[in-house]
């Protein structure tokens, strides 16, 4: 699969769930989503609506993309990209998600 075949993908998950998408999306890289996705919504008292993830080739692969998803409107966590710098996992999954508070409606 093409980077441009990936990014359809997901702003097409995004809008389908969401008209207004990616505003209040969020998309990010790593080695293993399911982990991850507890750990943005036990840290930041959120919840993660419509999480998708896509298995990239390498991490070089998914931070480009995570880039292009970043050109398309989906939001980056800069200082999560810091706090994960020292992994020595391979960060080859792309996720995204909307970010919602616990209380506010789907």
């Amino acid at each position: 699969m093409t980077i441009d075949n990936a990014i359809e993908k997901f702003v097409n998950h995004a809008q389908s769930h969401d008209e207004t998408a990616p505003k209040h999306w969020y998309a990010g890289i790593t080695s293993n989503p399911e982990e991850r996705k507890k750990q943005h919504e036990y840290s930041k008292g959120i919840e993660c609506k419509h999480f998708k993830s896509m298995k990239c080739e390498n991490e070089s692969i998914a931070k480009k993309l995570e880039q292009e998803l970043k050109k398309c409107g989906f939001a980056i966590h800069t200082r999560d990209l810091v706090i994960m710098e020292g992994k020595t996992k391979p960060k080859n999954y792309v996720y995204v998600y909307k970010a919602v508070k616990s209380s506010e409606p789907i």
